[in-house]
């Protein structure tokens, strides 16, 4: 068992500089969330060049973890983990999520945690695993930030120091991608979800039929005209809310 405590000395303060500077421009210009992720994924794995990295995004809607960004591990691996429900018993990032804790798996051959998945693990070279959970302003689950080695080992402190900073960075993308998402007033979806769930539709081949159904509040204006501007808002918020309680689990009220 080895405790690589100089995994940090290929980092210089400059290094993670610049590499913050661009996620934190992706971010800021609207890159689709899963570019930002990914850049994250490969900025750590440069970092730390032994590791392999992932980001998993929390979904709501099915309470599972979904592929958000990744760097090394290849797409049959992603494609193995997504959708995964966390749980007490679901290797690293799964139990990560399930305790909203951090969890260090010094060797996924023998520790608990991972008896479903060790086939799995060791299929890919991994015998190390850590998961952080990565939360919201409000101590929401958002997702997980995984970090996966080929040997047995423990994170240092410095290690666990650079890992906050890759969550912190993830946790700003995935917070500024919902903001994005979400209508600030009704918390129905924007325009722009409706243009990725569109553009996921497009490439998603289990997708069988879809149907848009349009509501349409004839002459709004006049209620901001006579009751005011916050109390249409109200009206408004009313408004949504009924529609969002009458829509099933595979409706998007937007």
């Amino acid at each position: 068992m080895t405790n690589q405590s100089n995994t940090i000395q290929t980092a210089t303060s400059w290094n993670v500089f610049e590499a913050q500077k661009k996620i934190l421009e992706l971010v800021a210009r609207g890159a689709p969330l899963s570019e930002s992720l990914t850049a994250i994924s490969r900025f750590s794995e440069e970092t730390i060049p032994s590791m392999m990295a992932s980001v998993l995004v929390f979904e709501d809607s099915s309470q599972s973890l979904r592929k958000g960004g990744y760097g090394r591990l290849p797409s049959t691996f992603q494609d193995a983990i997504d959708g995964m429900a966390p749980g007490p018993v679901t290797g690293s990032c799964g139990t990560a999520a399930y305790r909203k804790s951090r969890v260090i798996c010094e060797d996924v051959r023998i520790d608990p945690l991972w008896i479903p998945f060790r086939e799995f693990a060791v299929g890919y070279g991994i015998q190390s695993a850590w998961s952080t959970p990565i939360l919201g302003a409000e101590g929401n689950l958002t997702g997980v930030f995984g970090m996966y080695y080929g040997d047995c080992r423990a994170p240092s402190e410095e290690d666990l120091k650079l890992v906050d900073h890759f969550v912190n960075l993830a946790s700003i993308a995935i917070e500024q991608h919902r903001f994005e998402m979400r209508d600030p007033l009704t918390g129905l979806g924007s325009r722009k979800l409706l243009d990725n769930l569109v553009a996921s539709w497009k490439v998603n081949s289990t997708v069988q039929s879809l149907s848009v159904a349009l509501l349409n509040l004839d002459h709004f204006k006049v209620h901001n005209a006579h009751l005011g501007r916050r109390d249409a808002d109200k009206l408004l918020k009313q408004a949504s809310e009924r529609i969002s309680k009458n829509a099933t689990q595979t409706d998007f009220a937007i």
